[in-house]
Parts: C-alpha cells; structure tokens; sequence
C-alpha cells in the first residue's frame, strides 16, 4: 500500500519479476547472515575448546559436552547450507538441460521434483541448526551468570 497527497491508501501493483529479484536479494542475505553468525559461534566454541591455560574458561560446565553440542549445530547448518547449494545447482542443471533439449528460450522450474524440494529443506533446515546453536550458547551464558 502507498499513500497519495491527500492521505488515501491506494494500492501499487509490482512486477512478479521484481518480487522474484527481491526475493532472491532477501534469501541470500539472509544465507549470508546465518553463514556469519554460525562460523562465529563455531570460532567462539573453538575458543574454549582448543584454548590453552591462558583462556577464560566457562564456569558452566563440568565437561565440553554442551560445547561440542553447539559445534555440532553450527557444523550442521554448514552441512545444510552446502546440500542446499548442491540441489539448487542440480535443480536448475535439470531445469536447464529440459529447455535446451525442448529448443525452449524460456522455462519453469518443476516446484513438484524433489530436488527442488530439497534445496528448500535444506534452506530452512540451515537456519534453524543456526538458530539452535545460537540460541543454546545464549543459554549457556545466561546460565552460568545466574
């Protein structure tokens, strides 16, 4: 909806194309932003895994195990994030090959096969992995100041 001079609400039709664009701009930020935030938490686990005598320890546990768990996740949205990358390739390989071997200059992708299917699994897996780990070190944190 947008405003005209007088304050009446009309509403501005948008290109499909432009909602496919933006959608794509939306998606890989947002790959972007999970990537960074689970590869820090991933160097921050690597911290008080690997560190030596000098680093800060964490008074929570008595043992790794809970930071090995938050690694787990991160190192499984990393897994999902590169699965997803390789069905959508796939996906649009098929996609691809199907038009040029139709003669076609324009094409859909199949939303119905299963490598489409997938690549969107795989999507949301990712961030949810991500948001498992994040959400478990915050948890850790809180927990070990109370």
């Amino acid at each position: 909806m947008e405003w005209t001079k007088d304050r009446q609400e009309v509403a501005v039709k948008v290109p499909l194309t432009d909602i496919h664009t933006n959608l794509d701009e939306i998606v890989k930020g947002l790959s972007d932003k999970i990537r960074q935030i689970v590869f820090g938490i991933l160097a921050f686990v690597w911290l008080f895994l690997a560190g030596g005598p000098s680093t800060p320890t964490f008074h929570l546990v008595t043992s790794n195990r809970p930071l090995l768990g938050i690694g787990a996740a991160c190192l499984a949205s990393l897994l999902c994030d590169l699965a997803q990358s390789v069905f959508a390739y796939w996906s649009s390989y098929k996609t691809l090959r199907e038009a040029e071997t139709a003669g076609a200059t324009e094409t859909e992708y199949d939303e119905s096969d299963w490598r489409r299917y997938l690549q969107f699994a795989f999507f949301y897996a990712k961030i949810g992995f991500g948001v498992v780990a994040a959400v478990w070190l915050v948890y850790l944190f809180v927990a070990a100041v109370i």
